[in-house]
């Protein structure tokens, strides 16, 4: 006998298609993601080449720094909430489908302030949008 996983019950299905005939996409995914990701390193590849000079002037300016900070900082924060907001909300009493409904919807109202952000940087500077949009992310 081999080592590593046991043969599956043969009336149980295995991963990726099943013993009746099902379609396996197993591979087809694998495939897909491998395209994907070869295709991301790619762009992020060429993209160094057309940004590093002003990859290079941003990264001596302490504004950047500062802002750097600042996101990351926000960013932590929300995902800190986000991780435990799902099993907050079931103790709080509500149920498992509500609270997961509550945090998607966060992800979808999410997009949609950074598509509202994206329209309202069109018109005036990208600082003044920012001014205008983050005091609206800061809690009650």
């Amino acid at each position: 006998m081999t080592r590593g996983h046991a043969p599956a019950p043969a009336d149980q299905a295995t991963v990726g298609g099943g013993r009746d005939g099902t379609p396996r996409y197993g591979w087809a995914i694998v495939a897909a993601l491998a395209a994907t990701q070869t295709v991301g390193y790619g762009v992020l590849y060429y993209a160094y080449a057309v940004f590093l000079h002003p990859m290079v002037t941003a990264l001596h300016d302490p504004g950047y720094w500062v802002l750097t900070v600042a996101f990351l900082a926000s960013a932590a924060a929300v995902a800190v909430i986000a991780v435990h907001l799902v099993a907050y909300l079931t103790e709080l009493g509500h149920t498992p489908g509500f609270a997961a409904s509550v945090a998607g919807l966060l992800g979808i109202l999410s997009v949609t302030g950074r598509l509202a952000t994206t329209a309202t940087t069109r018109r005036p500077s990208a600082g003044t949008a920012t001014a205008i949009v983050s005091p609206s992310k800061a809690p009650p």
